[in-house]
């Protein structure tokens, strides 16, 4: 056994771990009534980046909630910011249509309110999303960009990020010193900020390239350095993550006592943070480790716990791995029956897990190993063909992955000759701007000459102005000779005016009089009419209530009526029919088979009874709760056609008799339709509680349906699920596009529960 997986992932974590210690501060913001809003719905997208980033489904509910909230408030950076949250999410997801589409809406937005930063950390997403497809010259195309606004905007953290993305591409691309320069440069960043997360990836990153290159003491001195990092902040995610990463290089070099103590380093900081992952790839690294020693009863010992790991974490991405090693100790352990058995249940998961050809070579290389030490050598040859074919396809994809290599290479360096290109015409446009500029100063300086020429021109009009003020005062004091003769006929018309003015106020009067009467009297009509509505909403909801308590009544009446009495009657019947059967003559093979066959109906019909009282009304949802009762009725449905997984969180305690039931009947719903419609062959359940309120997820992988039709949720099951929900003021969302499975997210506030 020379060959193990000694390989794990370090890029999903790195970034991960700068957010983890603000989750609990944008919790308390959002929790405390004194936040101001937009200060809330900040926090809330910053919830919903942390678990884009963690992929989970509560990016969603954040992000919907600062949405809604910043639609009201008109808040477009709010808006912005969740469009940011979900393109993120669905790049880690890697469906690059949506997320394009998403962050390409963000940064319209982000346009519009002059957000620099923002749009260059959008770009960074994107080169993300296409660097894990493995699309390097776009993703060097997008890094880039982004590296552009930020060096603009002097955003010293951002650009350190974007630099060490870059340097990760052309480490990809084979070009180790540019790569390396760009991790140098990064440094430097990180060093005026004193990030410790940044030294950290900035470490791990050039000691995988020192690993690779072979030069493994010089790779053991930036792991040191990460190591010492990560124990100063007490990243224990990240740490566990450069241990397992050290004890590689350990196993290289054939220092067995030291990588096995770096695993053990690496099991503990896991098991601090409770990942399980990091757990499954430990243990099985430590099994491998046992059988290159050939201490196999050992091997077996660690294997077993990264069996017992992934099948409780429900990861069978190594478990095909974990088995062959399993079964490859066993073989030399002379234990050929059990090894067979294991070889065979390594080469079904690796086909059910769509594991590579490499794994199927290993599979096929030590089963041949094992058909030898039995003496079946016409098996120990297919197996070992088997072995070669899939060694030849590894080189021949091997050499394809050369070529692809090249080609990438070729079209990186086009697109930074093209970036060459912009940056010309970018300068060229420049200096158009200057010239534009200078033209403009131009006219200003012919509007100033302008300007002096019409002063000149209101001097002259000053003149003439006096002229014609000499005759107005001529003409004033023939006017002054008029108005004397005309005080007599105003003294008359002042009069006239006084009782008019008299008679207006009065009329005025009354018409204020009026308007106010007008006034209270819709006052009063508009209270009346808020008093009758609230008065209707009230008694919908108590109609609601009644209907649900009425429907839950008569689930448990007619339960109780079914087991006890449809039920009782059956068993009676079983009894009679029995003893009625023992007292014929059933000498014939005919009859004897008529009355098992009679007996077997009748059990079957009470069992189909007792099923159906206990589903309407189940016993352990009264008394163990929503967890417990959701969990057996899971348990029922058929392994082989659907596949059903449940995970629960804050739900120790029990909630309230009528949400409980609710909620039960809600999930009862959305599981039957599954069942029933979306031909799944997956079904993924999640239920949280916490401070806030309930959330749950049902999600499948069946054949979806179209949510902008109108007549989709005319559908009985579909109304009743949003009728419940809306008794708990809860909500309902449904997500989902034929082909592409269906999402249905549900949110129970905690005031209502």
């Amino acid at each position: 056994m020379k060959k193990l997986l000694l390989f794990f992932l370090l890029c999903p974590f790195l970034g991960i771990a700068q957010y983890k210690t603000t989750v609990d501060s944008l919790k308390a913001v959002v929790a405390n009534p004194a936040t101001a809003a937009k200060q809330k719905i900040d926090a809330l997208n910053g919830l919903a980046l942390v678990y884009a980033k963690t992929d989970s489904a509560l990016t969603y509910k954040y992000a919907l909630d600062a949405n809604s909230r910043a639609e009201k408030l008109h808040y477009i950076k709010g808006q912005a910011d969740h469009l940011s949250a979900i393109g993120l999410y669905h790049s880690l997801k890697v469906n690059i249509s949506k997320s394009l589409t998403t962050l390409g809406q963000a940064n319209q937005l982000y346009v519009s309110i002059k957000n620099d930063n923002a749009i260059g950390r959008n770009y960074n997403f994107i080169g993300n999303m296409y660097k894990q497809v493995n699309k390097i010259p776009d993703a060097i195309g997008y890094f880039s960009r982004a590296l552009t606004i930020h060096k603009e905007k002097n955003n010293t953290r951002e650009l350190a990020t974007d630099l060490i993305d870059l340097g990760s591409c052309y480490i990809y691309l084979d070009q180790k010193e540019k790569g390396v320069n760009y991790y140098i440069e990064a440094a430097e960043h990180a060093d005026k900020l004193k990030d410790g997360v940044l030294y950290g990836r900035i470490s791990i990153n050039i000691a995988n390239v020192l690993r690779d290159l072979k030069n493994y003491n010089q790779a053991l001195v930036y792991y040191d350095k990460a190591i010492a990092i990560f124990k100063h902040i007490n990243d224990q995610l990240n740490l566990g993550v450069v241990y397992l990463n050290a004890s590689i290089v350990y196993a290289n070099l054939l220092q067995y006592d030291v990588s096995e103590k770096y695993l053990k380093l690496s099991i503990e900081s896991f098991s601090a943070v409770k990942y399980a992952k990091g757990l499954l790839f430990c243990y099985n690294n430590l099994g491998g480790i046992y059988i290159r020693q050939a201490k196999y009863v050992q091997a077996i010992t660690f294997l077993n716990k990264a069996i017992e790991i992934s099948n409780t974490a429900k990861n069978f991405s190594l478990l095909a791995q974990i088995q062959q090693n399993k079964a490859f100790a066993l073989t030399k352990l002379g234990r050929y029956d059990d090894a067979e058995k294991l070889f065979t249940e390594a080469e079904l998961a690796a086909k059910t897990n769509n594991n590579t050809k490499d794994i199927f070579s290993e599979i096929y290389n030590h089963w041949s190993t094992l058909d030898s030490a039995r003496g079946n050598f016409k098996a120990a040859l297919f197996n070992r063909n088997r072995y070669l074919v899939l060694k030849d396809s590894i080189l021949n994809i091997s050499l394809s992955k050369q070529v692809n290599e090249l080609q990438t290479k070729y079209e990186t360096e086009k697109k930074e000759k093209q970036i060459e290109i912009l940056n010309h015409q970018t300068a060229i446009q420049q200096l158009k701007l200057t010239q534009s500029k200078l033209q403009v100063d131009n006219q200003q300086l012919l509007l100033e000459q302008s300007k002096l020429h019409i002063a000149n021109q209101n001097l002259d009009l000053d003149k003439k102005q006096a002229l014609l003020t000499q005759k107005k005062l001529e003409a004033e004091r023939k006017q002054q000779q008029i108005t004397l003769l005309n005080k007599q006929n105003k003294i008359q018309q002042l009069a006239i005016q006084k009782r008019n003015t008299m008679i207006g106020i009065i009329s005025g009067s009354l018409l204020m009089v009026l308007i106010l009467a007008a006034l209270f009297y819709n006052r009063y009509k508009l209270k009346q009419e808020a008093r009758l509505q609230a008065e209707v909403i009230h008694q919908q909801n108590i109609a609601s209530k009644g209907i649900i308590e009425a429907e839950e009544r008569e689930r448990k009446r007619i339960a109780a009526d079914l087991h006890d009495g449809v039920g009782q009657t059956f068993s009676a019947v079983r009894l009679n029919l029995a003893s009625l059967l023992g007292r014929v003559d059933l000498s014939k093979a005919d009859d004897a088979a008529l009355a098992d066959k009679t007996i077997a109906m009748v059990d079957e019909s009470c069992k189909e009874v007792r099923t159906i009282a206990h589903q309407m009304m189940p016993n352990i949802l009264l008394k163990m709760g929503l967890s417990s009762a959701v969990k057996d009725f899971i348990n029922k449905i058929d392994a082989d056609k659907l596949k059903v997984t449940l995970e629960t969180s804050g739900l120790n305690e029990r909630l309230d008799n009528n949400t409980e039931i609710v909620l039960y009947r809600v999930l009862q719903e959305c599981v039957n339709n599954v069942i029933k419609h979306a031909e799944a062959t997956r079904l993924d359940i999640q239920l949280d509680r916490d401070e806030s309120g309930i959330s749950a997820m049902v999600e499948d992988n069946g054949k979806g349906f179209n949510t902008d039709k109108k007549e989709t949720f005319e559908g009985i099951g579909l109304k009743n699920i949003i009728t419940r929900l809306a008794y708990l003021k809860g909500t309902v969302d449904f997500s989902s596009s034929p082909g592409k499975g269906t999402l249905v997210a549900i949110y129970v506030p905690l005031t209502s529960v």
